[in-house]
């Protein structure tokens, strides 16, 4: 497995959680679980990409979701901020905190050298639940199209939070996209029509570009004040051409 980064998909090795909890076969712990789970999902990985048998694919995929059942469980709630930083770094998982600490997101992709790789989100709440974000606010799918990497605040909104995240969407091509979610009842979930660009409503706002000599610097979005600023590109996708603004509304707020 391997983490969405700025631009690329790098290849994580493995390390130890602990000198005493290496992942190794019999470890009962959380930890070791993880790590075993993360350790079968690079093995079919490797398999895969020499062999692009579908076999092996469903192996991944099926280890992904011991791997996210792991990391739901309630015994991870317990693990303390060192302890959870030890176990992302050993395997490839991204965490993401709000300012107020109040929720943290855990991301990590999987078959990073297919067109669209499957990514996956869990919120843990602070005092609540640890849930999966699925994919454009719909339960019945697994796993959103996008690995989110980070999380924005809305400013004087209390539990209202912006969620970015990435993937590729061809060769070369990164998609970025924004969506808000919010916490109520120590569970999240997410708003709907709360983008306005002065004629639409929307549920998320995103872009794409291509990957190319001629973007000097990583396109993002911006956020200021109750406004959302998205880059606009030429017709190619390879350069920035604008900035499209956004008001975040939000229905009782």
């Amino acid at each position: 497995m391997k983490r969405l980064a700025i631009f690329f998909f790098c290849s994580i090795s493995t390390h130890c959680f602990s000198q005493n909890e290496k992942g190794k076969a019999g470890d009962p712990s959380l930890s070791g679980k993880v790590i075993q789970a993360y350790m079968s999902i690079e093995k079919f990985e490797q398999k895969f990409e020499q062999s692009n048998q579908t076999e092996d694919q469903d192996s991944v995929i099926s280890y992904n979701k011991i791997f996210s059942n792991l990391l739901l469980s309630p015994e991870l709630r317990e693990l303390n901020n060192i302890e959870l930083k030890q176990l992302a770094k050993a395997t490839g998982v991204k965490i993401s905190l709000s300012k107020d600490k109040k929720l943290r997101i855990l991301s990590w992709s999987i078959l990073n050298l297919t067109a669209n790789p499957p990514c996956n989100n869990i919120a843990i709440v602070d005092n609540g639940s640890s849930e999966l974000i699925p994919a454009n606010g719909n339960a019945e799918e697994f796993g959103p199209s996008i690995q989110i990497d980070s999380i924005s605040q809305v400013i004087g909104q209390r539990g209202l939070y912006i969620l970015m995240g990435s993937n590729k969407c061809a060769l070369l091509c990164i998609r970025k996209t924004v969506s808000l979610y919010k916490l109520q009842e120590a569970s999240i979930s997410k708003v709907s029509r709360c983008f306005f660009d002065g004629k639409l409503y929307s549920d998320d706002v995103e872009f794409s570009y291509f990957m190319n000599e001629q973007q000097k610097a990583e396109p993002y979005f911006k956020i200021r004040d109750r406004k959302l600023l998205c880059p606009i590109f030429n017709e190619q996708k390879t350069r920035q051409v604008g900035v499209k603004d956004f008001s975040i509304i939000v229905a009782g707020r």
